[in-house]
């Protein structure tokens, strides 16, 4: 069995999105060098919490209910004694507090950072007939980690909708480079 619950609403969220981001860094010459540095760092907080989510185990005891005693209760009462019966027959059917016991709000949460700081140096080291001999040096790092949290309802697959898991991944990488000009002929009539 299967019911649109709509007495309570859409499901619906309200999606918020925090972004932040920095870079600082300068440039000199020292003589006849160059050197350019910076670091960077950037975050993304997104949270998509879903209102009004059926929960599929609370809908399946609350409908699952019998009379006892003149009273209507759910049949699991004794050892869910938070339960409370659903009435799924017709619009408006079910009470309020049986809305409240079969609703919730599953929670949605990602948070991404990256880092990334640069150095290089460039200039000449000498000179040869043909001219200058110049080199360029530098390194590059990158970090980016990102982080999704949910509730354990979710983890259980125990809604209708998104059911979303946890998730964890980061990756790090650091590179360096070196290039150096030589010039071995200057003014050379080649054909």
């Amino acid at each position: 069995m299967n019911r649109t619950t709509l007495e309570n609403g859409l499901t619906e969220t309200q999606v918020t999105t925090e972004n932040l981001f920095g870079l600082i860094g300068f440039n000199a010459t020292i003589g006849d060098w160059r050197w350019h540095t910076s670091f960077q760092r950037g975050t993304n907080d997104l949270d998509i919490p879903l209102n009004n989510n059926l929960i599929k185990s609370r809908m399946t005891l609350a409908t699952d209910a019998v009379l006892s005693g003149g009273s209507i209760l759910c049949a699991s009462a004794s050892i869910n004694p938070d339960c409370v019966p659903f009435n799924p027959f017709g619009i408006g059917a079910p009470s309020q507090a049986a809305l409240d016991y079969v609703m919730g709000r599953s929670e949605f949460n990602n948070y991404t950072s990256q880092q990334v700081a640069d150095t290089s140096f460039s200039g000449e080291l000498f000179s040869l007939p043909a001219g200058p001999v110049t080199i360029a040096l530098g390194a590059h790092w990158r970090k980016l980690e990102s982080q999704t949290t949910v509730d354990a309802l979710s983890i259980a697959g125990g809604y209708r909708l998104a059911n979303n898991k946890p998730f964890y991944g980061a990756y790090e990488i650091s590179e360096q480079f070196v290039e150096t000009e030589v010039p071995l002929l200057e003014n050379a009539g080649l054909a």
